[in-house]
């Protein structure tokens, strides 16, 4: 195996981390960080209270990211301990204290990061340098030199530290070989002795490995944490004294988890991580629906096929997965077995079992080109950790009441195999078939149980569709349905004591406190609402809805039906090179850092240093703290051995610390060592102390040489400008166009608008990133109201595979609304507030837009109006 590069959404999950624990230092809280973070974010999250899982840690840096299934979870946590070592510890390594739901997931978690050729290990090690990876047995009696050389890791069951468990009494166990760990033990600071056990009697701590754990701090990581998320669990980690808590899962507990960034199923499917839509077909008769399945995994085999042969595709075996019912009832494991057999003759060997009793399936390759398995036989789930992408058949003969009864495996047909969209594309489609009379009720099971799996609920209608009732199970978009309307309401709706009509078509989100509409509402049903909702505030809310509703039948959203919308990008020529416009095009080389300052100023880095009293207690708003976070770093520094170092050896380790993939190892090398001599030289300050503030240092530094590196950039990148033949705009290339009909499914975030006005011209049929007021939904607004747009898109930002975007000198500009004009030209708008409108950031975004306009021949039009000055876009367009 090799390195994983990281996919758009699992940095922007990553850099949120960063960016948390940045706000915890600067602002050392880790509540006040998390508010800070969220509001910066503008999430419908922002408003959540934090929630401190251990009692006696209540600024305890703790935060969960949450990831549908088929995300990477994995390799993310593999990134995560870089992250609070830059940012958080300011240390070069630490303990990592990585605890998982089973011992069937430990062993597999501990095999991959053992192995290092393993994606896991390389990420480890990319982040963090030499590692030693440990379970419980092999920690305890941990020594000095292994904690002071590597990252040390230790997977564990989050059982080992539950009190009522054996494990809990080998990590609380004496153990002299780790002797010398604690050889400083009375130097820690008071906040961290006070938590070591000791020795009867009381003169020395205990060797173990919990009291190592507490004073080293470690970064505790949790995968699947909802299912560790109780006092009992938690509060037993206090023994630990966690520096940070990072939590991944699917489904977070609702007010358990201080849900930081959430990944939507939009980010996946523009990853090409999953297989959408899923395909959903009901039959009254098991033996029925039986038929079609295998019929549609051996067209699926066929096509598979033929993209291998046609296209240069890899090899992909379609796998059926069935459920059968449990042992007491009728069609059990052992009936679809023999059906299969003898019914369908499907031989032998490509058939396994996996149940608890039996499991057939285990030490089979199911992606090896020798392996004969096509089908898979199972009750409620499949063995823990088992993944396979050649799933992508999912047939039930238990009806599909509930989503309890099919969430368990739902999960395993919905990875993409390889990552990458096939050519052709029913091999992008999973496919569901359910034994039911009722197809309505399926679709809703079926979509209760993506949420289970850790997908939100405004998705998952676009995410699975019903099959049309015909023999020709392919060709197909679906059955369309409307798209909903929905608006916020004062108060909870009781949906269950609404009329059967109403209930039909009325939904209530408690999440957003929205009530949702499928269907135009009638009189009688706008008349039960008005009975719940009597105050004017509620009134006008179903007024509304009702009004909204309205127009669900009269409209379907242009890409649902089949319209393109193709934009011209701006894109650099070079002979018969022709690609969209990057940074690549003018800075793919090594630039010279040397020839720029490397002098840091008082205010770029500062002699005084906040000074922090360790265990003081302050008063805010209301809340009894302790300075946790400096705190930590002041714990973090005690533990340093920066005895012996010179100046030459601080610039070789700034060097390694910061990065720099675009300055060659002489220039950095020359630009550090020109910084420490300078601060220790003409502002007198010793090595000691840019020792002591080396992480400090650091940060200063790194930000020096981005400002000279966007200097650079900036130079660069204003000589493609003068010559007219390098950027150019080809409306009729294809290969010169961003399409957003290709990502149909791939638009969208977490993010979705909830506010009460209608847009009635918008490409897909949902909004998001969009506020619900403020002058860039009044934008929205007027442009919606143009009788010369066709529709529009509101684009996302940092989405370069499913938004519309402009290379800058800094990086990419995603402008905030792409138009189609009637007329055929486009129109993009970017909104900026007058008290921006004129900064350096939009006079390079202006103009790069308006080349973009004046190279495109009359076709596209750019405009960015200064505030609400929407007139300007009128006038634009005309």
């Amino acid at each position: 195996m090799s390195e994983l590069p990281l996919k758009n959404y699992q940095q922007l999950t990553l850099d949120a981390l960063r960016d948390y624990f940045k706000a915890c230092e600067r602002l050392d809280s880790a509540v006040d960080a998390f508010s800070e973070v969220l509001r910066d974010e503008e999430t419908p999250l922002a408003l959540a209270p934090y929630h401190s899982p251990i009692e006696e840690l209540k600024d305890l840096p703790y935060v969960c990211l949450r990831l549908p299934t088929g995300a990477g979870k994995t390799l993310l946590a593999s990134h995560a301990p870089s992250v609070a070592l830059r940012h958080l510890l300011h240390r070069e390594h630490c303990m990592v204290l990585w605890l998982v739901t089973s011992e069937t997931i430990r062993a597999q978690t501990l095999a991959a990061l053992k192995d290092r050729e393993h994606p896991y290990r390389i990420a480890l090690e990319r982040g963090v340098g030499s590692v030693t990876i440990l379970d419980i047995e092999q920690a305890i009696g941990i020594n000095r030199a292994r904690l002071d050389g590597d990252t040390v890791v230790i997977v564990a069951t989050i059982q080992s530290f539950r009190r009522d468990k054996p494990e809990w009494l080998r990590v609380h166990r004496d153990a002299s070989a780790s002797m010398d760990v604690f050889e400083r033990w009375e130097s820690a600071p008071d906040n961290v002795k006070i938590r070591l056990e000791m020795l009867q009697g009381g003169d020395r701590p205990l060797y173990s490995l919990a009291n190592a754990l507490c004073l080293h701090r470690p970064v505790v990581i949790v995968d699947e944490a909802h299912n560790a998320n109780t006092p009992l669990s938690f509060d037993t980690l206090a023994k630990v004294y966690p520096s940070c808590i990072i939590e991944f899962t699917a489904t977070p507990k609702k007010g358990k988890s201080n849900i930081l960034h959430s990944v939507s199923a939009a980010e996946l499917d523009a990853e090409e991580m999953i297989k959408m839509p899923i395909r959903l077909e009901t039959r009254p008769q098991w033996k029925e629906l039986l038929a079609d399945a295998i019929g549609t995994r051996d067209r699926l085999e066929t096509l598979a096929n033929r993209e291998r042969a046609e296209h240069g595709g890899e090899y992909l075996r379609p796998v059926m997965l069935l459920q059968a019912q449990r042992k007491n009832e009728e069609l059990t494991v052992d009936t679809l077995f023999e059906c299969l057999k003898t019914d369908y003759r499907i031989p032998e060997d490509q058939i396994a079992i996996a149940t608890g009793a039996r499991d057939t399936l285990a030490d089979q390759n199911v992606m090896s080109p020798d392996c004969p398995l096509r089908f898979i036989i199972t009750v409620d789930k499949l063995r823990e950790g088992w993944d396979c992408p050649f799933a992508y058949v999912l047939a039930t003969v238990r009806e599909m009441r509930s989503s309890t009864a099919i969430e368990q495996i739902l999960g395993r047909v919905m990875r993409l195999p390889n990552a990458r969209k096939k050519t052709i594309d029913d091999l992008n489609r999973a496919y569901a078939f359910s034994v039911s009379d009722h197809i309505g009720a399926a679709l809703g099971s079926l979509r209760e149980s993506l949420v289970e799996i850790g997908f939100e609920k405004m998705a998952v209608k676009d995410m699975v569709v019903a099959a049309p009732q015909q023999d020709n199970l392919f060709g197909f978009e679906g059955i369309g349905e409307c798209p909903a309307v929905s608006v916020v309401v004062p108060e909870v709706l009781d949906v269950q004591g609404l009329s059967e009509e109403a209930q039909a078509v009325v939904r209530y989100e408690e999440a957003t406190r929205t009530i949702e509409a499928s269907a135009p509402l009638t009189e009688s049903v706008v008349r039960e609402l008005e009975a719940v909702y009597t105050t004017p505030e509620g009134r006008n809310a179903v007024r509304s809805l009702n009004t909204a509703s309205q127009k669900l039948e009269r409209r379907r959203a242009p890409v649902d039906n089949g319209i393109r919308f193709d934009v011209p990008m701006l894109c650099y020529r070079q002979g018969d090179l022709l690609e969209p416009f990057e940074d690549s095009h003018f800075c793919d080389h090594l630039w010279p850092l040397s020839k720029y300052s490397p002098t840091l100023s008082e205010a770029e880095f500062s002699t005084l240093r906040p000074s922090v009293e360790t265990g003081e207690v302050y008063q805010k708003d209301g809340r009894l703290l302790t300075q946790f976070v400096s705190q930590l770093q002041e714990q973090m520094e005690r533990l340093s051995n920066d005895r012996g170092w010179t100046n030459a050896r601080l610039a070789q380790w700034l060097d390694f610390s910061i990065p720099h993939r675009d300055i060659s190892p002489q220039e950095t090398g020359i630009f550090l060592v020109n910084a420490i001599e300078h601060l220790t030289a003409e502002r007198g300050i010793d090595l000691a102390n840019l020792l002591y503030e080396k992480y400090r240092l650091r940060d200063a530094l790194e930000k020096k040489i981005d400002h000279h590196r966007r200097s650079a950039r900036g130079e660069a990148f204003q000589t493609l400008f003068t010559d007219d033949s390098l950027l150019v705009v080809e409306p009729r290339n294809p290969l010169a166009l961003f399409t957003y009909t290709r990502s149909a499914f791939s638009y969208g975030t977490s993010n979705p608008y909830l506010g009460n006005h209608v847009f009635l011209k918008h490409y897909f049929a949902r909004i998001f990133d969009l506020k619900a007021d403020g002058e860039e939904f009044e934008c929205a607004c007027f442009i919606d109201s143009l009788p010369q747009v066709e529709f529009w898109v509101r684009n996302i930002e940092r989405r370069p595979e499913s938004s519309f975007w402009f290379q800058t000198s800094s990086d990419r500009f995603y402008p905030d609304f792409v138009c189609k004009l009637r007329d055929s030209r486009v129109l993009v708008v970017e909104f900026k507030g007058g008290d921006r409108w004129s900064n350096d950031d939009s006079r390079e975004k202006r103009s790069i837009g308006e080349l973009w306009e004046e190279r495109s021949e009359g076709n596209c039009h750019f405009i960015m109006p200064n505030g609400k000055d929407f007139g300007a876009i009128s006038a634009k367009i005309a």
